[in-house]
């Protein structure tokens, strides 16, 4: 993961895709495109604003290191009033799709957190299948590398796992998951502490 500022050359000029947080971290809003890509990563039901208004935004991440890094980031876009873009994963079984991420600064300590695309590439969804297995309702990616937590708890490169012979269907898909692995955080919080010296 890598603090960035804004950049060109991305599939979407704006960040259409977005929700807001209120001084107590909770989903008040969401963007127009919201549902319809909550419905392309198959999770429409579960992440509609209805069901996402009043709860904690952090409810939404998997596991208490992507928590830690966003509260680090949301203190640290509210204490200085200026915004924070990175990239990130937010991959579909089918898709790999790499978002620009930015955390906007509002009034009263509010918060939007927008994204747009810069890339996308299908895929087959039985590779991540065949690397995961279906044991569990759902797959964990790193939201920032894009590893997955292969079946023995060890985050590893898609590529280096299967390749195209290991490939077989499944009827149904389990959806995924976003967390982040050692090395992403370690590096995270490198940089989010020379970010810090900066300012």
């Amino acid at each position: 993961m890598k603090l960035v500022q804004p950049e060109g050359g991305c599939i979407d000029d704006v960040f259409h895709t977005s929700y807001r947080i209120d001084q107590h971290d909770c989903i008040y809003a969401v963007g127009d495109t919201w549902q319809s890509v909550a419905e392309q990563n198959r999770v429409g039901d579960s992440c509609g604003l209805g069901t996402l208004q009043g709860k904690s935004v952090f409810e939404q991440f998997s596991d208490a290191e992507t928590r830690m890094i966003y509260a680090k980031l949301f203190e640290r876009v509210r204490a200085s009033g200026q915004a924070v873009c990175f990239r990130i994963h937010c991959d579909a079984l089918h898709l790999v799709r790499i978002l620009e991420t930015r955390i906007l600064p509002l009034s009263d300590k509010h918060l939007e957190v927008g994204f747009r695309v810069v890339s996308e590439q299908e895929r087959d969804p039985a590779v991540v299948i065949e690397l995961c297995g279906l044991e569990k309702p759902f797959i964990t990616m790193c939201s920032y590398c894009g590893n997955l937590k292969n079946r023995d708890g060890e985050w590893q490169p898609l590529e280096e796992e299967i390749s195209a012979s290991d490939l077989f269907n499944v009827r149904d898909l389990p959806s995924i998951s976003h967390g982040i692995c050692a090395d992403c955080k370690e590096n995270f919080l490198m940089q989010l502490a020379a970010y810090r010296m900066r300012a």
